[in-house]
């Protein structure tokens, strides 16, 4: 048996296959520093790829952003200029090996997205994607079609200890 063993392990290597399995790896590793965690908005880049602290820049803010252990999160987050409307949000989210889906629970489908480009230390950075509303529209032929405005930023959190 352990010939048979040795044999299928060589032409496996001398075929070039290799057994990858990184896209987990990656998930657990995000899960590992992301469960049980709060963040806060640092840091939006702004549309001359200047880093702006939330306070400088109109429309975003999330003053906390908290994952727990259930699969659930909570966040407050501003998204009005004047930055006086403040929407506290409970959902769910998954973390893959691109990184995490938010829904909310009234909501179908995902609300808002974190694409991770760097999550080291007490630093995340990505792109957050607000997917908004759902649109249908309604075709001559009486189809319908649905549509998202979604609102892309490039953010870095900060974890925090609240």
């Amino acid at each position: 048996m352990l010939p048979a063993v040795l044999i299928c392990s060589l032409l496996l290597m001398a075929c070039g296959m290799e057994i990858d399995n990184s896209d987990e790896t990656t998930a657990d590793e995000y899960r590992a520093k992301i469960v049980n965690s709060r963040w806060q908005l640092s840091e939006i880049l702004d549309q001359n790829n200047q880093w702006l602290v939330p306070a400088d820049y109109n429309g975003l803010d999330i003053p906390e952003l908290a994952f727990r252990l259930n699969n659930t999160y909570f966040m407050r987050i501003c998204k009005s200029i004047d930055r006086q409307k403040v929407t506290y949000i409970n959902g769910k989210y998954d973390i893959s090996s691109d990184g995490i889906n938010m829904t909310v629970d009234n909501y179908q489908g995902i609300a808002y997205s974190i694409k991770i480009t760097s999550l080291s230390g007490n630093t995340l950075e990505g792109l957050l994607t607000d997917w908004g509303q759902e649109k249908q529209t309604t075709s001559t032929d009486g189809s319908t079609t649905s549509s998202y405005d979604a609102k892309h930023y490039t953010i870095r959190l900060k974890r925090t200890n609240q």
